[in-house]
């Protein structure tokens, strides 16, 4: 571009090795050294099921920076829920060799309904739930229920409208993203027009993808802006206001071409920009940081020499502040080549082997941990879902619902390109504070690594217990009878203790002993900390099916009795029952026997549901599933004196 700039990496960008970025300050560096991250994507061996099916998967988990393979978190949490966020079912996946495999049964009276696959490290819960993993699951009874009566996308819908760069400016040439949204969080196609306050047409659009799309005009000074927007399958029109211009700030402007995206400043004509800096970085690695030249009309990035993923471009203030906003996606070209020879036919009972070939983009062969799912092809519909090139590079970085994000990368889509642009038009990015980092206030994790299993608590006095005798004095004793594995830990002043070192599979039943100088302690009462999960993001559906959704239990102490509530559709509205107090034979006085049933992706051999003795003392009088509320755990508890058992 004439009065431009073009640079190449060698001197642009700042992706050198370690020992460079070590000789000048780099925020991003220390940021990422101070609060590592995590990426999963699960691979199913099929999109769609019925109730009582199970669910085969595979979790990849990556570093977020490098997209390194990383295992450093023992456990991988796989949930099922519904689009109402309510929890149908959770497993926990045990790292085997650097491999996350297992299964989720689905529960045989699971309704005809669209379902989210949610799944996380509990490490990934310092980045809250937008950005953990999700796919949608569909779940079709063992009897097809009567049609349903589909609904018609025409109806209430909502557009918003994203001028590039934050801001209108008058009197600049602005481009303005879209995106349209049904009441149900699905996208809506719409066809548009651009008035002023004078009934004059000033632009025309159309939505390319997913309901989102794009258009340009000139703000003119005074003026007030409204679109008016129609579904393309019908229905009233709707009438919205567009953003007022603003003629006291700067906007950043990104051209994204086939070669290069050039970048410029546009301001209104009595403002320049003088002090300003642009910021480059690419999933937290600094990449460009300069002051703004003014005399310059634009910057241009070369593709060829950029590495792959999503670039965050900042306009900043003297002092640090972002005035404008940017995305924009370089696609990695580091795909793998995949070719599969068979041997044997296809008949009925014959034995069929397939050999798979991997090599990477030198045709050399390919190094790494790799899923393949085989399926009946009458059983199963084609894949619909995010695979994992369009997880890593995409959906991960960017906050809400993508729908359908392999439709960008798709090779035979000519307006992957254009639609990509437009979506990060209208999809924000808040992976790291940019700001903050340039005044070196870093974020750190609140929630450590998962390393491996821990049982956690604090005892309390009874009346019995000495008020005298200081709590750090006593030591908590942990025995596993099946294994003879035995462990202690120290007891804190406020009580509190923490016994971790160990990994068990579930099912396992775990005594707890306060002893002090080898005498257990029969008059103090121990109470488990129960395990804590992410609040999850809820997911709009795939189609228009909204059957009932599984019921969800929950339990609730009161008093010396453990009551079971349930949850139907957010309604709290009937107990259940109340168990009966039991004291476990053979469990010495002043224990705690905790029997740990959480699904644990593949390595159950039980049904988690009651038998039916339990189910007539919970008040079911036949078999049930009751997923422990704040837990996961399947199965029952029941409290009485000082002993506490848990399934």
């Amino acid at each position: 571009m004439e009065g431009g700039d073009i640079l190449s990496a060698a001197a642009l960008f700042l992706l050198g090795t370690l020992q460079a970025l070590h000789a000048q300050k780099n925020p991003f560096l220390e940021q990422i050294r101070n609060f590592p991250q995590e990426k999963i994507h699960v691979t199913t061996d099929r999109d769609a099921y019925i109730a009582g099916d199970t669910v085969w998967l595979r979790a990849h988990c990556v570093d977020a920076a490098t997209l390194e393979p990383l295992t450093a978190s023992r456990y991988v949490y796989v949930e099922l829920r519904t689009t109402d966020n309510l929890l149908v079912r959770r497993i926990k996946i045990l790292q085997r060799g650097g491999v996350y495999a297992g299964y989720l049964p689905l529960p045989a009276t699971l309704a005809q309904d669209e379902y989210v696959l949610c799944a996380y490290t509990l490490y990934m819960r310092n980045l809250g739930g937008d950005y953990l993993f999700s796919k949608p699951l569909s779940v079709n009874p063992y009897r097809q229920p009567e049609k349903r009566r589909r609904r018609t996308a025409a109806g209430p819908f909502d557009v918003a409208f994203f001028p590039e760069g934050g801001y209108l400016i008058d009197g600049q040439p602005c481009r303005v993203g879209f995106k349209a949204l049904g009441k149900d969080g699905l996208s809506r196609q719409v066809t548009g027009t651009v008035r002023d306050d004078r009934g004059r047409t000033v632009a025309r659009f159309a939505s390319r993808h997913a309901g989102m799309g794009s258009f340009e005009f000139t703000p003119r000074p005074g003026r007030r802006y409204t679109a008016e927007c129609v579904q393309t399958s019908g229905g009233k029109a709707r009438r919205f206001d567009l953003p007022e211009a603003n003629d006291f700030t700067f906007v950043l402007r990104v051209e994204p071409n086939d070669t290069s995206f050039v970048v410029s400043v546009r301001s209104a004509k009595k403002w320049r920009p003088q002090g300003l800096k642009l910021l480059v970085h690419r999933c937290g690695t600094q990449c460009y940081y300069k002051e703004w030249n003014p005399q310059h009309a634009s910057l241009t990035f070369l593709r060829d020499e950029l590495p792959g993923g999503l670039y965050q471009i900042l306009l900043l203030s003297p002092t640090g502040e972002a005035y404008s906003e940017r995305l924009g996606l370089k696609r990695r070209d580091e795909e793998a080549e995949v070719t599969m020879r068979q041997e044997g036919t296809l008949r009925q009972r014959s034995k069929v082997t397939l050999h798979f070939e991997v090599r990477d983009t030198k045709r050399r062969p390919a190094q790494g941990d790799f899923a393949v799912a085989v399926t009946d092809r009458k059983a199963a519909a084609p894949v619909a879902t995010a695979g994992i090139y369009s997880t890593l590079m995409l959906s991960s970085e960017l906050r809400g619902v993508i729908e359908d994000p392999d439709w960008y990368f798709a090779p035979d889509n000519a307006q992957g390109d254009e639609g990509l642009d437009e979506l990060l038009l209208t999809q924000g990015w808040r992976r790291y504070d940019v700001p903050k980092l340039l005044r070196d206030e870093y974020k750190e994790p609140y929630y450590p690594m998962e390393a491996g299993q821990e049982i956690a608590g604090r005892i309390e006095r009874t009346a019995m217990f000495s008020k005298k005798k200081k709590l750090d004095r006593y030591t908590m004793r942990l025995l596993v009878p099946r294994s003879g594995y035995a462990t202690s830990a120290p007891i804190a002043e406020d009580g509190s203790f923490a016994l971790n070192g160990f990994d068990f599979p579930d099912s396992t039943t775990f005594v707890l002993r306060p002893t002090v100088r080898g005498r257990t302690i029969t008059d103090a009462r121990i109470l488990i900390t129960p395990d804590s999960f992410p609040e999850y993001r809820t997911l709009p559906a795939r189609s228009d099916l909204r059957g009932a959704g599984a019921k969800v239990y929950r339990a609730a102490r009161h008093g010396r009795h453990a009551e079971y509530r349930y949850r139907h559709r957010g309604r709290d509205s009937k107990t259940l029952g109340r168990r009966h107090r039991r004291k476990r034979a053979g469990t010495p006085p002043g224990s705690t026997v905790v029997e740990r049933r959480a699904d644990q992706g593949g390595q159950r051999r039980d049904d988690p549901r009651l038998h039916r003795e339990d189910a007539r003392n919970a008040g079911h009088g036949t078999k049930g599933t009751i997923p422990w509320a704040q837990t996961g755990l399947y199965g029952r508890r029941s409290t009485g004196g000082n002993n506490q058992h848990v399934k």
